[in-house]
C-alpha cells in the first residue's frame, strides 16, 4: 500500500518490493534514506533475524507482520515485512507516512499518530 506517492517515490519502492529486508535495507541506504528508530519502538532480542535499530514493532498473527521507520529528508516512511517463523523477513510494502508532499490524505495516519520529528 502506497500513500499518496509521487512517481520518484513509487520507483524506490518497486526497487525494494518483494526484497529479503537486508537487502532492501541497503538498497534505501545507497538512495540515501537513513534508518530512524522511533520513540516506543519494540526491544529487540539478541539473535532475532528481524531485528534492526529502525524495527518499530512486529506483530505475530498467522505470521510475522514487522514494521521499519525509514527517514529521507523531512519525510518519515514505513518499510513493512511478513516472514514465517524463523525465515527472514520481505518487504510486503513501502509507503510515506509524514512530510509526503502536497497531498493532504498522504498525512493522515501522522496526524493521527502525532509524530513529532526531532
Amino acid at each position: 500500500m502506497m500513500i499518496g506517492a509521487t512517481s520518484a517515490f513509487a520507483a524506490e519502492s518497486l526497487l525494494v518490493e518483494k526484497l529479503p529486508y537486508a537487502q532492501a535495507r541497503e538498497v534505501l541506504i545507497e538512495r540515501g534514506f537513513k534508518p530512524y528508530a522511533m520513540p516506543g519502538a519494540d526491544e529487540c532480542e539478541a539473535g532475532n533475524n528481524k531485528c534492526f535499530p529502525e524495527l518499530e514493532r512486529c506483530v505475530h498473527k498467522r505470521h510475522w507482520i514487522c514494521n521499519y521507520t525509514w527517514r529521507n529528508d523531512k519525510s518519515i516512511y514505513y518499510l513493512e515485512t511478513r516472514a514465517q517463523k524463523e525465515e527472514p523477513p520481505v518487504v510486503d510494502s513501502f509507503y510515506c507516512l509524514l512530510n509526503c508532499g502536497k497531498d493532504p490524505d498522504t498525512n493522515a495516519i501522522a496526524n493521527a499518530a502525532a509524530i513529532q520529528l526531532p
